[in-house]
């Protein structure tokens, strides 16, 4: 049985803020670092992340080039003192070159932070004529150390005449004076590099009845996106640039080099326009106008069992031939919206709408051409299945009338925990899984988590049958049939958990390395009997006071024990350790002891881009030195954040891959409309090796 896994890569990297109102942060700088950029870079800060919600803390914090603090005891009256009275302000200082002549005045500065949490705290301002800058941000500041430090300070420059520009700097890089015994300043320094590009004007007419379109769909308003072209076709499906227009409908593009480009133009519910462009390198063009017709539409209704769904059903829409390249737009926020280039026409590929209270939906913006449509998902839902898309009806666009009433089974899944109703406790962290009937399809592992028992809404892949199965461990073995769905069918499923008794303990001791100390292993828990079948999802265990590492409580049984070293070691750096297998034969209701030794390998880090230092999206074959093929884990760490790519490449930045043992590999990177290309390695015990690997167009 074929199934498609996860594995965990990150649990995030948390980090503590004492609360107690007897401290106070003080921080010490001795330097002033200048950070020289001339193209964004990515912040790999293992602390950051995307919550939103800050809970306040009491810390009070400077900054320091050495990262260094010193805990000051409040209750000292003479310190105290000389800290609440001094004035803190904190700036940015820097200069702006590269741009032309006379116009340095010309460019827009902005400074933010990144760190745990999302804080809006922007600041602007702009060059003077001799293009230095000074950004006063206290106030951003004095916000983030209400709740913790933020980790890294991003300042950006917009120019009408050239490329935009960041650069990045630790927040702990600010070089503190105090000049005066009342006041602390500190100030981040940096120098922006500007490059001249290709600029490209114009303005965008819409029909005089246009309206934003209902549903959040690819804009916000009219927009436009520039796209390189090499002999006659675009390079690759990503635009080097792209914005909204202005309130007059105006808009400016920006592009790195000269030569061919396509400016396409398009909003919500209209015709798409796209005009061929020569640009050149310092020199603006103006290409007039593009103007944006009315699109042709489907329409219809959508009815579940003969009555109309609930709003909030998703329809979704696909060209029914899709030929030539095809362009992609993303606007943050929004959905991203798929064109098909034909040259003189742009199709749209794809749409998707949602019904209103009557079961009515309207996909607009389309190419007078054949889609196939189908109702996609039900609104509430706690988990979807995915699956193959079934087309229910292909109709040629505009059309009404287009009534579906193959909406998407649904299964309202309720547990009992040994006959009563559960509470949160009961099902916390309870894994469970849907295996289909169909054996090269995708096994959903999910958790049972609730608050009351209900877990609500779940869509499985229609005319497909499934087995619900509670993996062993809290709960005894459970499972269940689940025949296919008919369209619109709605079910029910009680599912009846009892206690497992005789549980067993698995306790792990590592032999490590001394220079890689280890304060947490990743287990995946397999069957004993076939490595495929996974009794858990991959779990972090940490160190115990003993040394110790445990496993949650398993059932008696053989098991396969697959054990990682946590990706950060407890000296902040990445893990070497190669992924070790452990047989375990746990009997009745014993704790087992077991040594694992985890020995070094090396580490490979990848990215891949075109000449012209674009992403490529690159699919990687490794092989050992034996000419063996092996399997591929890519991932990336951003901000706290794991994405998994498994073969090929994300785009999320260097991708990381698990330790291999140290020796000879070799990597094979391709990608459509790229020549392959080979990396032979030499990976080392306890090393790093990064490739940055350029693929070239055939």
């Amino acid at each position: 049985m074929t199934r498609n896994r996860h594995s965990l890569r990150s649990l995030g990297v948390a980090f503590a803020v004492p609360l107690a109102l007897a401290l106070v942060w003080l921080i010490r700088t001795r330097g002033e670092p200048v950070a020289s950029v001339s193209r964004p870079e990515a912040s790999s800060e293992p602390g950051a992340s995307s919550h939103t919600g800050p809970p306040p803390v009491a810390t009070e914090a400077t900054t320091s080039a050495g990262g260094r603090s010193a805990v000051v005891d409040s209750q000292d009256p003479a310190v105290a003192t000389a800290v609440s009275k001094r004035e803190r302000q904190w700036f940015v200082r820097g200069r702006v070159v590269g741009a032309p002549p006379g116009s340095e005045q010309e460019a827009k500065l902005g400074a933010h932070f990144l760190g745990r949490y999302n804080i809006e705290d922007r600041v602007e301002g702009f060059a003077t004529a001799d293009g230095s800058f000074e950004l006063d941000v206290t106030a951003p500041v004095e916000a983030w150390l209400r709740h913790v430090p933020p980790s890294e300070l991003v300042v950006s420059v917009d120019h009408p005449a050239c490329l935009r520009e960041e650069a990045r700097v630790p927040f702990t890089s600010g070089a503190v004076s105090t000049s005066a015994p009342e006041l602390e300043r500190t100030e981040f320094r940096c120098e922006l590099v500007l490059t001249s590009a290709a600029l490209v004007t114009g303005s965008v007419a819409v029909p005089s009845d246009w309206a934003l379109p209902r549903e959040r769909e690819a804009v916000d308003g009219a927009r436009v996106a520039l796209f390189e072209l090499v002999d006659g076709q675009p390079r690759g499906d990503r635009p080097v640039d792209s914005g909204k227009c202005d309130g007059a409908g105006r808009w400016t593009l920006r592009a790195p080099t000269s030569g061919p480009f396509v400016v396409v133009a398009h909003a919500g519910g209209l015709q798409p326009s796209a005009r061929t462009v020569e640009l050149v390198l310092g020199r603006p063009l103006d290409v007039g106008t593009l103007t944006l017709s009315r699109a042709a539409w489907i329409s219809g209704v959508v009815r579940r069992m003969g009555r109309p769904v609930d709003a909030g059903t998703t329809v979704s829409a696909r060209l029914t031939e899709v030929r030539g390249p095809d362009l992609l737009i993303a606007s943050p926020g929004w959905p991203s919206l798929r064109l098909q280039w034909l040259g003189d026409e742009l199709r749209r590929i794809d749409a998707s709408v949602t019904t209103d209270a009557a079961g009515r939906y309207r996909l607009e913006g389309l190419a007078e051409a054949d889609y196939d449509v189908w109702v996609s998902s039900a609104p509430n839902l706690r988990l979807h299945a995915g699956g193959r898309v079934v087309p229910e009806r292909r109709v040629r666009a505009p059309a009404d009338g287009v009534d579906l009433d193959g909406a998407p089974g649904l299964l309202e899944l309720r547990m009992v925990v040994d006959g009563r109703a559960p509470n949160r406790d009961d099902l916390e962290g309870v894994q469970a899984e849907f295996v289909p009937t169909d054996s090269e399809r995708r096994v959903i592992t999910f958790e049972l988590t609730s608050n009351d028992g209900n877990y609500g809404r779940i869509q499985l892949e229609g005319g497909l049958g499934y087995t619900l199965r509670v993996l062993p461990g809290r709960f005894a073995a459970t499972e269940v049939a689940v025949a296919p769905f008919s369209p619109g069918e709605e079910r029910v499923l009680t599912l009846e958990l009892r206690r497992a008794d005789l549980e067993s303990t698995l306790l792990l001791i590592p032999i490590l390395e001394p220079s890689e100390p280890v304060d947490s292993l990743d287990l995946l828990v397999c069957d004993g009997a076939d490595a495929n079948v996974q009794r858990e999802l991959w779990t972090r265990s940490e160190r115990s006071t003993d040394g110790k590492f445990r496993c949650e409580p398993l059932p008696p049984g053989r098991y396969a024990v697959r054990v990682r070293a946590g990706p950060t070691l407890a000296n902040g750096a990445s893990s070497h350790y190669v992924e070790q297998w452990l047989d375990v034969e746990l009997p009745a209701g014993a704790t087992v002891e077991r040594e694992v030794e985890l020995t070094l390998g090396g580490r490979v880090r990848m990215s891949a881009q075109d000449e012209h230092g674009a992403f490529v999206r690159a699919a990687v074959e490794l092989r050992d030195a034996g000419g063996e093929k092996l399997g591929t884990e890519f991932y990336c760490n951003v901000q706290g954040m794991s994405y998994g790519c498994g073969w090929y490449l994300c785009e999320q930045g260097l991708n990381d891959h698990p330790p291999l043992p140290a020796g000879r590999y070799e990597f094979t990177l391709s990608a459509e409309g790229y020549e392959s290309e080979v990396r032979a390695v030499e990976l080392v015990a306890g090393e790093t090796r990064t490739l940055e690997v350029v693929l070239r167009r055939r």
